[in-house]
């Protein structure tokens, strides 16, 4: 709820959709593995990395972060990731706001898109 807070002070437009990144650390690239196949099916896109005795696992998906959505996705990807024994670091996304200008939509993307691994 703090995150929304500090969106809505930011004037972001919660329900227009954007990339939403998740990461998360697992004990092995298996059980990595075996999160991102799953989070592909639910129609992430996945990209696992080895650092430094760890295993990253990031994902996104375009979605509003809007209070609803933001509950339906966390609880999705905070399931999957404990199912395979990881641990959620959790989301972070662009802020879209309005222009005052136009009044159009002004985003700005941050990251990159992950493509779906198998």
């Amino acid at each position: 709820m703090q995150q929304l807070e500090q969106r809505r002070s930011m004037s972001d437009q919660l329900g227009v959709p954007r990339p939403v990144d998740h990461s998360g650390v697992f004990p092995d690239r298996k059980s990595a593995s075996e999160a991102s196949r799953e989070l592909v099916s639910s129609g992430y896109g996945t990209h696992i990395s080895d650092d430094q005795g760890y295993v990253l696992l990031e994902a996104q998906k375009v979605s509003a972060v809007d209070a609803e959505a933001v509950h339906k996705f966390t609880e999705e990807v905070l399931t999957i990731f404990h199912r395979f024994g990881g641990d959620y670091d959790g989301w972070g996304a662009p802020v879209v706001d309005s222009s005052p200008a136009t009044g159009a939509p002004r985003r700005s993307w941050l990251g990159r898109l992950l493509r779906p691994q198998g």
